[in-house]
């Protein structure tokens, strides 16, 4: 028995709210919007219906509890789809430019590690065009740096090879990017507090401070020991280490142990300043000890206790 095709058009009738049934042809296109094919056919004696409902009857079945729900999802799937076809296109700024690399460029560093590093170099070379680029990516690499201390050695490693890139494509990039980092290890060393200072502060600022500065120290151990900077830095933050407080004193002790080889004549003056302090001053036992392993690992065979 052969089927034939019936294909009914489902009208909203405005003024009464209430459907109107209308036996359509398949090609039927009077209509300001297409109607929808919803749900799969039905068969029925000799015939296969094919329902359509126009968007105005979508509406009102979507207001309907009883209303089947996969007529109303098309519904709302017709909805989206318009509403996103007549998003204003998004104004871009010199400023909304800036927070978009920005955000790009905490997001790829956040997912850093040795097995990407190459992908994520690609990724970032491409944001670094100016010195204020430059400065973006920094920031962020000395504050992960400072913050995650076991993953110090690898933001390290990858500021090394970013610098070797750009070095060869934007030279003059390149070349400022050593000050930066200069700039932002050595600002935290510019007002070391001293112990009276310390005793003033309250328990959580002195946490803040211990973590900050041990990231510090980590930091220009690192790089030191990768080639990256001079004698130079290492030995001023050490001067100004040993002027400080029971959290500085404890700072250079890291720094001292983790720096590695350094030539002795340059560091004197800091080994008999601490010789010097633990004299002078009642320091806790622990300070002494910490000190003394210090001034070891440098190659000072000196005695505080």
């Amino acid at each position: 028995m052969t089927t034939k095709t019936r294909h009914i058009l489902i009208l909203c009738d405005l003024q009464c709210n209430s459907p109107v049934i209308e036996k359509v042809g398949c090609n039927e296109n009077k209509y300001i919007y297409p109607p929808i094919k919803v749900g799969n056919p039905t068969y029925k004696n000799e015939y296969k219906t094919i329902h359509y409902y126009t968007p105005e009857h979508l509406l009102q079945l979507k207001h309907n509890f009883h209303s089947v729900s996969s007529v109303t999802d098309v519904f709302d799937k017709l909805i989206l789809k318009r509403s996103n076809s007549s998003t204003p296109m998004k104004i871009v700024t010199a400023i909304s430019e800036n927070i978009d690399s920005t955000s790009f460029i905490r997001s790829s560093l956040n997912k850093l590690c040795q097995s990407n590093m190459s992908q994520i170099l690609k990724e970032l070379k491409t944001q670094v065009r100016t010195v204020n680029d430059a400065k973006i990516v920094l920031d962020i690499l000395f504050k992960k740096a400072v913050n995650e201390k076991k993953f110090t050695g690898l933001y390290v490693d990858f500021y090394k090879q970013l610098q070797t890139i750009l070095l060869s494509t934007r030279e003059e990039v390149g070349k400022e990017m050593p000050k930066i980092l200069l700039d932002n290890a050595q600002h935290l060393f510019i007002n070391i507090p001293e112990k009276t200072e310390e005793d003033q502060k309250t328990e959580e600022d002195l946490d803040i401070m211990k973590f900050e500065f041990l990231g510090n120290c980590r930091l220009i151990s690192e790089l030191y020991k990768s080639g990256l900077v001079k004698s130079a830095l290492p030995v001023l933050c050490m001067n100004q280490l040993v002027n400080g407080g029971l959290i500085a004193l404890e700072a250079l002790a890291q720094l001292m142990s983790e720096i590695g080889s350094i030539n002795q004549k340059e560091i004197k003056p800091i080994k008999d300043k601490i010789v010097q302090r633990v004299k002078e001053e009642s320091l806790p036992k622990r300070y002494c000890i910490i000190l003394e392993n210090g001034l070891k690992a440098l190659g000072f065979n000196e005695k505080l206790m």
